[in-house]
């Protein structure tokens, strides 16, 4: 599981709000007018009939409204193409020409439109007003408003200008946007990134806008934040770099707006240091990303160095946690213990929880029962339940209970999970904005239910499956890598049943691109069942010695195993002995079916105890 979402800090923006009157603004601000207008039936002429907006267009209208406030100024073009439809046809005659008449009135047809504005806002306990002062338009306008007073004639000239330029210029998407509407942009997409890919914006479409921010507003430190992460999830490490760098450059910048003092130099000094610590820290994350274990722990002895120094003991539980991380399964008991407890102790419950998770797994890889690992992985449950930690929090503890299960050779109740994470999925508050979580999580409990169909000879369902979840996962998603191995598993599994030995040699070569050693382990049951005992057996033997020596835990051998290293141990023994037992060399078999007996009884693999047991009964038999 990838449980580093919640470890990415980002540093608060120190940039002011400050509202501007653009020429878009304008427009929306005529567009509200001549709504409420309809609305009052104070638009009529002599000659006119009456119209009404029908339900469903107020309800169109009040969904678009909020999406156009929050999102930066687009062209006019644009906007008129986000109304179409929305809205009643004489009502966008209406706003069109409301807009025409500003253009050719010049700074008068701004002044004399300011009162209809007022007019807006009567009091709604004195006259039936439709759009109240503390609504999402009420306080867009007042905020406008405000705006507009504190302009003089010359400002006034300057907007006309802008107005101007934003209604010749129909196709010219020159997107300006506020901080309100930068942060609240960066915000969702940062969120979309963790819990639906595919919700998010395109990088190459993100990484456009981004650099539209940062050129509108050079000191939203925040986009270059977005920008490195963007450029994590397609895996372009040099701009990751580069945005890392220019984040951190930028925020530890002096303000040029303090005041020069003692206590300014001490603060100015207090967030230089956070900001190096910080960056020490996303350092080291990076390189664990790029699979640079030596150069991720040198970059997190300086972050914890700075934190030391400053006694800085929150910063010090983040690089404890990534320390562990990058340990695996190799990380001491005690040193997840101590993570845990100094966690609660300080109130970051979401690296309580990622560390309860980890230490569930090394338990479970040193032996533990099902019982004490579940009674373990219940407490980050209910953890997440008091505390929610969004896409690290109950998703996360049922795939991972979903993966003890399978581990311990219960795939029913692996599969009664997998289905239940999906069925969370679904009761999720994100839903009310139309996203569904779609995450890791997700990704693994379709791989389960599809393997599970798969082992059960249901081929076309689980190629149904996986078609589905490869459409919920963008191409450059590391999901789509988890939902083509299952893919190339599945397929080869019934190649293998059907006998069509070409076709499962390629697959398992492929299976050994994206996994080394699950790709060897296809290879031995490919040469088992096509009769090539030999080769077989050496390629057992040479994957049992390579994973003996990753058993020892000297260097860093283990950071290329991903699983469960005992359970894939058994499997070798396992197939060993088949291969032994082909060969009618039983008396062989024997001491490798009591050594794989020893370790599924030890580390409580129950299905694999059984295998093993039944092929022993074989073999005595004979």
């Amino acid at each position: 599981m990838n449980q580093e979402g919640g470890l990415w800090a980002l540093l608060p923006s120190k940039v002011s709000s400050r509202d501007q009157v653009t020429g878009h603004k304008l427009a929306l601000l005529v567009l509200v007018s001549e709504y409420c207008r309809v609305k009052t039936e104070r638009h009529l002429k002599p000659d006119q009939e009456l119209w009404t907006h029908t339900t469903k267009q107020c309800r169109d209208f009040a969904i678009t409204a909020l999406k156009l406030l929050q999102s930066p100024d687009m062209s006019l073009g644009e906007l008129l193409s986000c109304l179409d439809g929305v809205l009643h046809p004489n009502t966008m005659r209406l706003f069109t020409v409301s807009l025409r008449t500003i253009y050719d009135a010049g700074v008068a047809g701004i002044m004399d439109y300011i009162p209809n504005l007022d007019n807006l806002l009567a009091d709604p306990t004195a006259t039936p007003a439709v759009l109240h002062k503390s609504s999402v338009l009420g306080l867009f306008v007042r905020r406008m408003l405000l705006a507009l007073d504190k302009l003089n004639f010359s400002g006034l000239v300057k907007l006309h200008q802008s107005f101007r330029s934003y209604y010749d210029a129909e196709g010219n998407g020159d997107s300006k946007a506020t901080q309100r509407q930068a942060d609240l942009f960066l915000a969702q997409q940062v969120t979309l990134m963790q819990v639906n890919e595919k919700a998010a914006l395109p990088p190459p479409q993100l990484q456009q806008k981004l650099r539209e921010l940062v050129g509108g507003n050079p000191a939203l430190t925040e986009a270059h934040y977005v920008s490195f992460l963007n450029c994590l999830s397609v895996k372009e490490y040099f701009g990751a770099v580069e945005s890392l760098r220019q984040h951190f450059d930028r925020t530890s910048a002096p303000d040029a707006s303090s005041k020069p003092g003692p206590m300014a130099t001490a603060a100015s000094s207090e967030d230089s240091g956070r900001n190096l610590r910080y960056a020490s820290l996303h350092l080291a994350m990076l390189h664990a990303k790029m699979g640079h274990d030596a150069e991720a722990r040198a970059a997190l002895r300086e972050a914890v160095t700075l934190a030391q120094d400053a006694n800085d003991v929150v910063f010090l539980q983040h690089a404890l946690a990534w320390h562990c991380r990058l340990d695996g399964a190799r990380c001491p008991e005690a040193q997840l213990r101590c993570s845990v407890t100094r966690a609660s102790e300080l109130g970051l419950c979401g690296i309580a929880s990622l560390g309860i998770q980890a230490l569930t797994r090394v338990g479970a890889e040193a032996g533990s029962p099902p019982a004490a690992a579940l009674e373990l992985l219940s407490r980050s449950e209910v953890l997440n339940f008091q505390h929610p930690q969004g896409d690290t929090g109950i998703g996360t503890v049922t795939s991972q209970k979903a993966a003890l299960w399978t581990l311990y050779g219960f795939q029913r109740m692996a599969n009664l999970q997998a289905q239940l994470l999906l069925q969370l999925g679904r009761a999720d508050q994100l839903r009310t904005a139309g996203v569904v979580p779609m995450g890791e999580p997700a990704c693994l409990a379709l791989r389960s239910l599809a393997w599970a169909l798969t082992l059960h000879g249901r081929y076309n369902d689980s190629t149904s499956l996986l078609d589905l979840a490869s459409t919920l996962f963008p191409a450059y998603s590391a999901c789509q890598n988890l939902v083509t191995l299952c893919r190339l598993e599945c397929s080869f599994h019934e190649a293998l049943h059907k006998t069509l030995w070409p076709r499962a040699e390629g697959l398992a070569s492929g299976i050994r691109i994206l996994n080394r050693f699950e790709g060897d382990l296809c290879k031995v049951k490919l040469l088992l069942w096509q009769g090539h005992l030999n080769e077989a057996l050496d390629l057992v033997d040479t994957v049992l010695a390579i994973e003996d020596i990753k058993g020892t835990g000297d260097g860093d051998n283990t950071s290329n195993f991903e699983g469960s290293l005992p359970h894939f141990k058994g499997r070798c023994y396992l197939l060993k002995a088949e291969i032994l037992i082909e060969s009618s060399q039983p008396v062989l078999a024997i001491p490798v079916l009591c050594e794989g007996l020893t370790l599924a009884e030890k580390h409580h693999l129950s299905y694999l105890r059984a295998s093993l047991v039944v092929l022993m009964a074989g073999v005595q038999f004979e």
